[in-house]
């Protein structure tokens, strides 16, 4: 069975009354429909209306970053996340260089700074070479443009000619003696 991850459902699942507006946990729906004799109640995070029977099968609902997001922006790519993808690709990579990205793949923060990047492949992974770690982030940085797509060219923008106010005309007849 696919189950989202925890960090993608709310853990708590909370309803409204649409009798007396109460706020009730999903474990105490039943018992507060016996209190109040209510019709139906509402999910907090959704905003769906369920009646006795069905809010049983309301179990999970959407996280608060889907909610106040979108689910767009929640699934969307970080820039790191790129950068880590290019890392974990040694398809093109020199021997040299692939058994030291090989190593790198397993960090999830490696820096995309140069001095950075210098200084982190030096403590982690003991690398005292500069020219090594130096054309380590090279490569890097060059599959990182290959992958770019080129900026494409901002198109002319023609004059526009504004006319005239009709004060400004008004006021340049004035001038003209005649």
């Amino acid at each position: 069975q696919n189950h989202p991850p925890p960090s993608a459902v709310s853990p708590m699942v909370f309803f409204v009354c649409e009798t007396c507006n109460e706020t009730v946990k999903r474990a105490k729906v039943e018992a507060h429909f016996l209190k109040c004799w209510s019709t139906g109640v509402t999910c907090v995070d959704c905003n769906r209306t369920f009646d006795a029977v069905s809010y049983k099968a309301h179990a999970t609902c959407i996280s608060e970053k889907e909610k106040y997001e979108g689910v767009a922006k929640a699934t969307k790519a970080s820039p790191q996340d790129a950068w880590n993808a290019l890392i974990a690709d040694r398809s093109d990579a020199p021997a040299a260089l692939a058994g030291h990205l090989a190593k790198l793949a397993d960090y999830g923060n490696v820096p995309r700074n140069e001095k950075k990047f210098k200084n982190f492949v030096k403590n982690s992974l003991n690398l005292r070479n500069d020219a090594l770690a130096a054309s380590l982030f090279a490569h890097l940085l060059g599959k990182r443009d290959k992958t770019k797509e080129p900026p494409v060219p901002a198109a002319p923008v023609a004059p526009v000619a504004v006319p005239k106010r009709k004060r400004e005309q008004d006021d340049d007849d004035d001038d003209d003696p005649g």
